[in-house]
């Protein structure tokens, strides 16, 4: 698309004209049409346009929204808005200094993010990621402190990390009952049917990704249905990123291998004895590996 001409560059809320375009409405496309925003809000007049634009036969529609990112740098957050999303709602980030710096700059997508999310020491989580300890709860009377910080750090929802082993149902009740009672959603990251059916029990608001180990059964979806729970399923390419055998788990990770010389790729190990471990290679195929004695719930 091409701006025609722009009388006031420096008005942010002034009026424009969309013209030559084709708009989603929901359940189809229009003939070519013209759109005007005064504002922030969809107008009818095109009178004293600030800004005139030529979609030469494009589609319009509205803002993309990503349930599921983690942004790391602002050019992730470009990258997200050259895809259409004007809003990402982030599942972890952490420190609260980085979730400040990436907010409110102009022109990139609206980021919301969970913050810190919980977890406990010993879960796969507490292996594979670099959490902090204060990531980590071991009883429900943690929750409430726990919460707090979160809100006050900037949080707009919390998030759980129901992994098997992990927090226990008791901490979890405990951490979504606290949200709700300060007027956050709770969002809780379950990839297997066990954790599905803790965050139900929890009654949280969204549970991200899908049970890996076994299909979520009707009973399941119907208690799920009965209490609004919002599902977001996270499309992954699971064929290429988790092979099992008998015994073990494998699940690989590959963090900015295109554009950074010392690319580190991540091999960790989930088997029947209950430990996890992490073997890493850099770019010169260098190889390093700290092990990690799961805890069972």
């Amino acid at each position: 698309m091409q701006a025609a001409h722009t009388q006031d560059p420096e008005s942010s809320f002034g009026k424009t004209m969309i013209r030559n375009v084709r708009v989603f409405d929901g359940t189809g496309m229009s003939e070519l049409r013209t759109v005007v925003i005064d504002g922030e809000l969809i107008g009818r007049d095109p009178t004293g346009a600030h800004q005139i634009i030529d979609g030469e036969g494009g589609y319009l529609v509205p803002g993309l929204i990503d349930a599921h990112v983690h942004v790391h740098t602002g050019d992730h957050l470009q990258q997200l808005l050259i895809h259409g999303v004007t809003t990402a709602l982030d599942m972890a980030m952490w420190p609260a200094e980085k979730m400040q710096l990436l907010r409110g700059q102009e022109g990139l997508p609206d980021l919301r993010t969970a913050g810190l999310p919980a977890t406990k020491a010993g879960s796969v989580h507490s292996c594979v990621l670099p959490l902090p300890q204060e990531a980590f709860l071991s009883s429900p009377e943690q929750a409430v402190s726990w919460v707090k910080r979160r809100i006050d750090e900037g949080s707009d929802y919390i998030k759980i990390i129901a992994d098997v082993p992990g927090p226990d149902q008791s901490v979890m009740n405990a951490i979504s009952a606290e949200a709700r009672q300060r007027g956050k959603m709770v969002v809780a990251h379950a990839a297997s049917y066990n954790p599905f059916s803790m965050a139900l029990e929890a009654k949280v608001d969204v549970v991200t990704h899908v049970a890996c180990d076994k299909a979520v059964d009707t009973d399941l979806a119907e208690r799920m249905v009965a209490s609004r729970m919002i599902a977001v399923p996270v499309g992954l390419e699971l064929d290429d990123m988790i092979s099992i055998d008998s015994d073990t788990l494998f699940v690989d990770f590959m963090h900015d291998a295109r554009n950074h010389e010392n690319a580190i790729f991540e091999r960790c190990s989930l088997t029947s004895a209950q430990t996890i471990r992490l073997t890493s290679y850099n770019s010169r195929q260098e190889q390093y590996s700290r092990t990690c004695e799961l805890q069972q719930c």
